[in-house]
């Protein structure tokens, strides 16, 4: 998964210092999360390799620097695309979402289902 806003690229963040910087960034505003998608099939000894992507919008409330800070020392960050983690208590900072929220979560399992499905 990858968060992208106005052209610049938010993977991991390295450090607490990295992580308040993106949050900065992407408050009161909205962003992209994309997140790729590859599978590999085996049916009847033939083997079938699907590779897709997904992408949702998401909207981020306005933050304080205390309200970042506390989602810094309670959230874990830094292993989340972006600094965030959707379905944790950072779920209060999200306006909306335009998409599928399994995306941003990082496996975009209406994509994975339809791909599956073609198999059964």
């Amino acid at each position: 998964t990858l968060v992208v806003k106005d052209g610049m690229l938010f993977g991991k963040p390295k450090d607490k210092q990295d992580a308040i910087n993106m949050l900065k960034k992407l408050k009161n505003t909205y962003h992209t999360a994309i997140t790729g998608l590859c599978v590999l099939i085996e049916k009847d000894g033939e083997y079938k390799e699907f590779i897709d992507y997904d992408i949702t919008k998401v909207f981020f409330k306005d933050m304080t620097n205390e309200e970042i800070l506390n989602w810094i020392e309670i959230g874990n960050p830094y292993n989340k695309a972006g600094g965030y983690e959707i379905r944790s208590q950072f779920c209060v900072f999200i306006e909306k979402i335009e998409g599928n929220i399994t995306t941003v979560q990082g496996l975009p399992v209406h994509k994975l289902y339809d791909i599956i499905k073609y198999f059964i």
